[in-house]
């Protein structure tokens, strides 16, 4: 069963927490992950702070943490199915249930991710999200972005024919 989940004024339809931990397997998604935490495990300074945006799931930072066990590791996402699901599986990192447009940051990062999170926000919701991100970053910090462009869907089945077209 795929679930709605608000974010002020968007909708969308996200698949099971299992399911959608299987899509990350498989292309593009997970080539974007598997290129994106090669990245991470090798340029986050030592005992730095990661945090991961839009985590979903958790797998990008829960597969960071088998790496990099020095890391304060951190995630955040809308879906509850999704952080009680990373909870239970990536005991090394720190998630949190949240809007990422509202949620509050307590500290400034080394290093903040969002992969295959931004299409989940109209065009009109990035340009202030990613002016968040930059207020969060610490001033040697960096940022990743990394979103296969995928076509705006509604229900399952567009979402089927959206993962189609993007192969």
């Amino acid at each position: 069963m795929c679930r709605i989940y608000s974010r002020m004024d968007e909708m969308k339809v996200l698949p099971p927490s299992e399911v959608y931990e299987r899509e990350l397997l498989y292309m593009p998604w997970g080539t974007l992950i598997r290129e994106v935490s090669d990245i991470l495990e090798r340029d986050v300074p030592k005992n730095g702070h990661l945090l991961d945006l839009m985590c979903g799931t958790g797998h990008l930072v829960g597969n960071v943490s088998t790496k990099r066990s020095d890391l304060v590791l951190e995630g955040v996402d809308i879906n509850p199915e999704f952080i009680r699901y990373a909870r239970g599986i990536y005991k090394k990192v720190s998630f949190e249930e949240a809007d990422v447009l509202q949620w509050q940051p307590r500290q400034q990062y080394d290093a903040i991710t969002c992969t295959a999170g931004i299409h989940h926000l109209s065009y009109g919701n990035q340009e202030h999200f990613i002016g968040r991100i930059a207020d969060a970053l610490k001033p040697s910090g960096f940022c990743i972005l990394a979103d296969p462009y995928i076509d705006d869907y509604f229900n399952e089945s567009e979402r089927k024919i959206a993962a189609a077209r993007l192969g």
